[in-house]
């Protein structure tokens, strides 16, 4: 059996879960990929911008702020 250290515990709705720490560790992998997969394919549709225009957006975003 493995240690407490190896394995990770919530509770959901009462109930308490116990999956061993290499499962959680996959499956935080597993969305983090995707969320980065997902940002890759959003900044793939957004037009690309030129070193003084994205420092000229950002200055203006600054200034409002």
């Amino acid at each position: 059996m493995a240690s407490i250290m190896e394995q990770v515990e919530f509770i959901d709705d009462g109930k308490k879960v116990i999956i061993p720490r290499e499962l959680w560790d996959k499956i935080v992998e597993a969305l983090e990929d995707y969320g980065l997969l997902k940002a890759m394919e959003e900044a793939e549709s957004s037009p690309l911008l030129t070193k003084e225009e994205a420092l000229s957006l950002l200055e203006s975003a600054r200034k409002t702020d």
